[in-house]
């Protein structure tokens, strides 16, 4: 019962779970492939998030020429071998302050504690209205630990976690000796993604200000991202056994009841034994049913 908790309703652990918004046609192709698929970061509907952020600083004794070309060769290289990143977008329950939380519960009856699901990373609005077609689609609720691990077990080179939003995205600052160093890799390993691998396991700051990092604009979404390195740029990647980490199905307020019925069916002809709750947004709080 944990999964049906409200933020209020006391125990409730907040990074337990997390939660995938989707169309209706896209969660029942997810239940029937029992898998969530990997897209490539260049499908984000953020372009601007898309594109890496390096800035470079020119060695005194370097002239202008020689720069220009080095900078361009390390830029074409991370264009043409980013579709071999792979990306799974999240989201997660509201993190909330001590002051909020005691000035909301204080504001509460005690019914509503344990009814109004606001806060709640299944009854975000702007995720229902933007990403489960306004309110028609679903939401998958996910363990989280059972999700990462299974990652874990399928992609050696991965990194996760929760975006930063800031104001202004900042660059990944390379340096002339890693200029140098990069440019080496490069021109030794070729068409490989060597060079792309030891970026992704040993720096940090380039995985966050590249991946990690989105703008204000988006921080209702509150994501928590998976980024996998991959082998094919062209494959289907994806990480399989959902009914192994599936908690919980909640379906949209404005779902078509025949679409209902249909999610219902296909959990038991695929054997997944979990809740489906119906959600609702009324004037002063969000229930589900």
């Amino acid at each position: 019962m944990d999964v049906w908790k409200t933020m209020f309703a006391g125990g409730f652990c907040p990074d337990k779970y997390l939660y995938h918004y989707t169309s209706i046609d896209s969660a029942i192709k997810i239940i029937c492939s029992d898998k969530l698929l990997l897209s490539p970061i260049s499908k984000t509907n953020d372009t601007s998030e898309a594109k890496m952020k390096l800035v470079f600083d020119a060695p005194p004794e370097m002239g202008d020429t020689e720069f220009q070309e080095k900078t361009e060769k390390i830029k074409d290289y991370f264009k043409k071998h980013q579709p071999h990143i792979r990306i799974m977008c999240l989201s997660m329950d509201v993190p909330i302050s001590q002051d909020d939380y005691e000035e909301a519960f204080a504001a509460m009856t005690h019914k509503m504690r344990f009814f109004d699901f606001m806060g709640r990373g299944f009854a975000l609005p702007r995720m229902w209205a933007q990403y489960a077609r306004d309110n028609t689609g679903i939401c998958f609720v996910l363990d989280k630990e059972k999700l990462l691990t299974r990652v874990e077990r399928l992609f050696p080179i991965h990194m996760k976690d929760s975006v930063k939003y800031k104001n202004f995205f900042e660059s990944y600052r390379i340096t002339p000796d890693h200029m140098e160093e990069l440019s080496e890799r490069i021109d030794m390993g070729g068409n490989g993604t060597l060079t792309l691998m030891s970026m992704l396991q040993n720096n940090r700051d380039f995985l966050e200000f590249n991946f990690f990092t989105k703008l204000n604009d988006w921080a209702n979404e509150h994501e928590f991202r998976i980024i996998a390195l991959t082998d094919y740029e062209d494959s289907t990647v994806y990480v399989d056994r959902l009914s192994t980490y599936l908690c919980g199905i909640v379906v949209g307020e404005k779902i078509d009841p025949n679409y209902e019925k249909i999610i219902a069916l296909l959990l038991q002809e695929s054997n997944i034994t979990c809740d489906i709750k119906k959600i609702y947004f009324e004037s002063n709080c969000c229930r589900i049913k």
